[in-house]
């Protein structure tokens, strides 16, 4: 073999070698993308499960709040039933009460997990 053969040899090897690594880079970036793919559809799964009890969860406090208020509700509902825009803001207050009980729950739990 002279000078050009193993130039020309060594040549296709190389190219070869190259072809096969970029049909290897193709699959390995096939396979990260469908794991990647798996794990976001698994975390949006998570994620709307989360919200759903998490809803659920700020309506029954809203819904505890407003029973273990009843009678306060009712005397301030009595005492400003002049006032239309009363009642939106009562309601706001004690979702807004609701929402940070669920908050507090929601970070007991994660602690209570955690131990």
């Amino acid at each position: 073999m002279d000078a050009n053969e193993i130039s020309k040899y060594i040549d296709e090897a190389v190219e070869k070698a190259d072809i096969k690594a970029k049909e290897r880079h193709v699959i390995w970036q096939k396979e990260q993308d469908k794991k990647h793919a798996d794990w976001t559809k698994k975390q949006d799964e998570k994620h709307a499960v989360w919200e759903k009890e998490s809803e659920e969860r700020t309506q029954r406090y809203i819904g505890a709040f407003k029973e273990d208020h009843t009678w306060t509700l009712k005397a301030i509902e009595e005492n400003t039933k002049d006032i239309p825009e009363m009642k939106e803001k009562i309601d706001i207050m004690f979702e807004n009460m609701a929402t940070q009980e669920v908050d507090i729950t929601m970070l007991k739990e994660a602690a209570h997990r955690r131990n």
